[in-house]
């Protein structure tokens, strides 16, 4: 039985509160009951938008969702957190006096978009809010925001940037690596490899080893230069376009080996999967192979994911019909082949995510 093992998947963000944009408003909340749809609503509150931290590194945003009832209908233990975080004072049209000190903590998860052209797939990962609170600080904290995960390593190449039309290293390295959610799925993180750490993680890697991590995340302000005129000045209000992009830089890292057993037999004979965080490469290879489906759907629905035919059509089918895509030329991934299995996952072993 293939089993992709869940990975590590835990991040901490300290700073002060930069910017508050949450509204209080009235939802319905789906029902579970044994991790599948009862069909069942119920009326609930929600507290939802975006907030701003800055740290050291710069400003980090965060999406925000948070709803009074539980998938089980009942009061969610974190309504009185997000009806807290009303009560923030951000930096940015706040009360006055010294911004909110809080610590943030959730997951990764991964992010598609569409481009502004409407012709290509986006991504990147995003912050899954968890737990903030103004509790949690302790005097002498250094602002800023770490994550600890652990993931399939399926590329390690240099970094370069263009520099007159030419692609010059930076001394940096790239690391493409590939997280495994609790429901037989996978998304990439790309890795940034400081200069320093680039020759001692050129020696311990290789294309499908896993990885035990700690990054610290940045992020990256570029553009803004004011335009420039042969006559006169630039004016008063910046009209250029700036952007952010979020870097994942390597702070430390180990290499997982593959334990000894897989499996541990009980003594009614049954067995149960070892608990590891290494990934056996050879099913991470079908977990992309799933993944490029789902970015292809998504592509094919612009961007809906909420599209009918994306609960019409069966997983079977969504792969037959990317095999018959990539016929003559293979579809451009980390790993150069794929076995031609089915899903490894059965329905019932693709387990609701935990409520949050």
């Amino acid at each position: 039985m293939d089993i992709l093992n869940k990975s590590k998947n835990f991040y901490r963000c300290v700073g002060t509160v930069y910017e508050l944009g949450l509204k209080r408003e009235d939802c319905e909340v789906k029902l579970y009951a044994d991790g599948k749809p009862t069909g069942e609503k119920v009326k609930a509150e929600c507290i939802k938008g975006k907030f701003g931290v800055r740290t050291d590194g710069g400003i980090v945003t965060f999406m925000i969702y948070f709803a009074s009832k539980g998938l089980d209908g009942k009061e969610s233990r974190q309504w009185k957190m997000a009806t807290d975080m009303l009560e923030l004072n951000p930096e940015v049209n706040g009360g006055g006096g010294a911004p909110s000190v809080v610590v943030v903590e959730g997951r990764l998860e991964n992010n598609m978009f569409m481009s502004r052209d409407g012709k290509e797939v986006k991504e990147a990962p995003q912050f899954r809010v968890n737990k903030v609170s103004t509790t949690a600080y302790k005097e002498g904290m250094e602002y800023g925001i770490t994550v600890n995960m652990s993931g399939c390593m399926t590329k390690n190449v240099p970094e370069t940037k263009m520099v007159d039309g030419e692609a010059e290293e930076t001394g940096r390295g790239v690391m493409t690596v590939y997280m495994a959610n609790g429901k037989g799925e996978v998304f990439p993180v790309t890795v940034i490899v400081p200069a320093d750490l680039v020759d001692d993680v050129n020696d311990a890697v290789e294309a499908g080893c896993t990885i035990d991590a700690t990054l610290d995340v940045d992020t990256i302000t570029f553009g803004g230069v004011a335009k420039k005129h042969g006559i006169g000045h630039a004016g008063k209000i910046d009209t250029s376009n700036v952007s952010t992009r979020t870097e994942f830089v390597l702070a430390g890292m180990d290499i997982v080996d593959e334990p000894d057993e897989l499996y541990i037999e009980g003594e009614d004979g049954k067995q149960t999967p070892v608990k590891t965080l290494w990934m056996d490469s050879s099913v991470v290879k079908k977990a992309i192979k799933m993944y490029q489906v789902k970015k292809d759907e998504f592509a094919k629905n612009g961007g809906n994911k909420t599209t009918k035919s994306n609960s019409t059509i069966n997983l079977k089918d969504r792969k037959a019909e990317y095999k018959t895509k990539r016929v003559g030329k293979k579809a451009t991934n980390d790993f150069d082949d794929f076995e031609d299995d089915e899903n490894p996952w059965s329905d019932d072993e693709a387990g609701l995510e935990d409520e949050f």
